[in-house]
């Protein structure tokens, strides 16, 4: 926070953009609003409802003092209206993992530099790449096989 403080007061920037629900999000959220700099929050609106998550704790405070809320999906506006964000402050936008993952498909598919090793692509043929956040989700064995284990039909 420190240094993203001496960051903005340096540059000082028209408007800070976060992104998701990380310690950092949170943090130059704060750092922005001491220094009277609009924050934008992409992902805003998100929730899981479980207050035990950090990342839950990140969501609601960076919403809270977001001036611009970039929302992923009409679950987010539901959540901000209920919080009391007005609708003019709420914008869609697209869904950034999935963004992400639809670019790098396309990329991989040209250029294939995801696994190191020429002879485990030739062993594997076909492979996967996957995202278990948040770190609730693999921070322990049980929580890990509850995601690995196929989903009953």
């Amino acid at each position: 926070m420190v240094g993203f403080e001496e960051a903005c007061q340096k540059r000082r920037p028209d408007c800070v953009l976060v992104v998701g629900d990380v310690n950092s999000t949170l943090a130059c959220s704060i750092v922005a609003k001491k220094l009277c700099i609009p924050v934008a929050h992409v992902e805003a609106g998100l929730r899981s409802g479980d207050m035990t998550m950090p990342e839950e704790v990140n969501r609601i405070v960076t919403d809270a003092i977001a001036d611009f809320l970039f929302v992923t999906e009409p679950s987010g506006v539901r959540n901000l209206l209920n919080r009391g964000k007005p609708a003019a402050r709420n914008s869609p936008c697209r869904h950034v993992m999935v963004t992400i993952c639809c670019t790098s498909v396309t990329r991989l598919a040209l250029t294939d530099t995801s696994l190191s090793s020429p002879r485990m692509k030739l062993r594997l043929r076909t492979y996967g790449a996957g995202n278990s956040a948040p770190p609730s989700n693999v921070d322990t064995r049980d929580a890990l096989e509850r995601i690995r284990r196929p989903v009953a039909k």
